[in-house]
């Protein structure tokens, strides 16, 4: 599913390009030739009508949601296929765009990395200080090179990537008790790892004092709209009922997934707060950061002065992957998990963005 997810936005990101030509502030603007389509309700709905349900149908995935913004805007919050299928015995439930939840697996390391960088902001943290400064417990290293949290947010920490044998809500048991081990020496090598954006949450949560998940909702998905969206696991009674199972590709029902780094992967949302969280970014919202500090988040958090020819392997920004295309500046993140699929992508020049799940 996850290949469908990116074919799609693959798709419809080529809508974000009409009516205009290039990012450079140089040009003017120009009106579109007649005839020409434009990033309208209309247009995106009637692609997406006629592009998701044989996408879906090919890919065997139940059901889907879409939100497009552009310029401040929900161009359209769109819903396709089944939230539950029924297959364990009850009725089906179609997807509501408004408010089925679908839970976006990594996606979850934005609102992380944009509360760790308030704490950047706020001078309570030192983006490229030692770790050990804002930690309770020694990490063991193999190396003698600062870890810091830019390694952490630009996925160069060099952990290994390992999966956690005894899943756990508890953060601080998660970060203690199950750490990979360190193979690469920070800030040399891009390795991706879900142990550093939990230790980013953890240290959110440490230099605030408030659990990682409460600072988070009062700081971040709050200020930026998101009021049906949470990290909580298991989920409170009146959003377990919008949420449907996930499904594997045969059909079959997955459980709620629990996870111990939580911080990299638990979010769960709706396709409306998501939209509202895509405006929160492309407007740089100040309830959420400084405009050079959004600036600062869709850059790569580490050039080729540190890592050589693996910087031009794809550019990791802090928290943010560089997508760019086609001329086009494009800065988001994907999810995956057991059941579930999201992709995000923001276009800053054009004030576009887009999700799916």
């Amino acid at each position: 599913m996850a290949l469908v997810v990116v074919a799609l936005l693959a798709s419809l990101s080529l809508l974000t390009a009409c009516g205009s030509t290039s990012s450079s502030a140089s040009l003017p603007p120009r009106e579109p030739p007649s005839g020409e389509h434009q990033l309208t309700a209309e247009d995106v709905n009637a692609w997406l009508d006629g592009k998701l349900p044989d996408a879906l149908k090919n890919g065997g995935i139940p059901g889907a949601v879409v939100s497009v913004v552009k310029d401040g805007q929900v161009v359209t919050t769109r819903g396709y296929g089944w939230a539950d299928t029924g297959a364990s015995g009850g009725n089906p439930v179609a997807v509501d765009p408004q408010k089925s939840l679908f839970r976006v697996a990594s996606v979850s390391k934005i609102p992380t990395s944009i509360a760790a960088m308030q704490l950047v902001e706020q001078g309570k943290v030192d983006l490229d200080a030692d770790i050990s400064a804002y930690l309770d417990f020694e990490i063991e290293r193999r190396f003698d090179e600062p870890l810091t949290l830019r390694h952490l947010l630009t996925h160069s920490a060099g952990f290994e990537e390992h999966g956690s044998l005894t899943p756990t809500t508890d953060l601080e048991a998660y970060v203690k008790n199950d750490p990979p081990a360190q193979v690469f020496a920070p800030g040399t090598t891009p390795g991706y790892a879900n142990y550093g954006m939990a230790l980013a949450g953890y240290i959110v949560q440490r230099v605030s004092g408030q659990p990682f998940e409460t600072y988070v909702r009062e700081h971040v998905l709050e200020p930026a709209g998101m009021t049906s969206s949470t990290y909580e696991q298991p989920l409170p009674k009146e959003m377990a009922d919008l949420l449907g199972p996930g499904y594997t590709s045969t059909g079959e029902e997955v459980p709620f997934e629990l996870m111990g780094d939580f911080p990299a992967g638990s979010l769960t949302v709706s396709a409306p707060d998501f939209a509202a969280f895509m405006n929160a970014q492309l407007s740089r919202s100040p309830k959420l950061l400084r405009a050079e500090t959004w600036e600062q988040m869709w850059s790569p958090g580490l050039g080729e002065d540190k890592l050589g020819n693996r910087a031009k392997a794809g550019e990791m920004g802090l928290g943010y992957f560089d997508l760019s295309r086609n001329g086009q500046r494009v800065v988001g993140h994907g999810g995956d998990n057991q059941g579930w699929h999201s992709q995000f992508e923001l276009y800053p020049e054009e004030k576009t963005g887009i999700f799916i799940s």
